[in-house]
């Protein structure tokens, strides 16, 4: 479930971003919504695993970098440090998503902004979930 909190942004950059002119401006705007609202619901219940049951989460997604003796995985880590960060970041970022939509309503890039925006999202929940410091550059 918590792997959602990173897929999710991801998911919805790259559906504003191909799809958005099929979309129409409220179409990009409901599924920026939707995806946003999920990430910020599945990182407070990330939060309270972690936070109230006390288990540090150490994901292991898939295999990143091998090279001889240096080997990278792709893994999420979220401890009690992350997971507060995950519920600020997020919170902030669907209420971004909100405010937004407001405030460019006529524009007729609607689709392009919150694919981009959703992809400063990904790359935000990159940053604190990442598990080394090859991880953490790429975020």
């Amino acid at each position: 479930m918590h792997i959602l909190v990173i897929l999710l942004p991801l998911v919805n950059s790259i559906l504003c971003g191909l799809f958005g002119r099929y979309l129409g401006s409220s179409g990009c705007v409901r599924a920026s919504f939707v995806s946003l609202f999920l990430t910020a619901l599945v990182s407070w219940l990330t939060f309270y695993r972690v936070a109230f049951w006390g288990e540090a989460i150490h994901s292991p997604l898939f295999p990143w970098v091998h090279s001889g003796c240096l080997g990278a995985d792709w893994c999420l880590a979220i401890d009690a440090l992350s997971a507060t960060k995950l519920i600020v970041d997020t919170t902030v970022s669907y209420l971004v998503h909100v405010y937004s939509s407001e405030y460019l309503g006529a524009d007729p890039h609607v689709g392009r902004f919150f694919s981009y925006i959703s992809l400063f999202t990904f790359f935000m929940v990159a940053l604190v979930t990442a598990d080394g410091l090859l991880q953490l550059f790429f975020g």
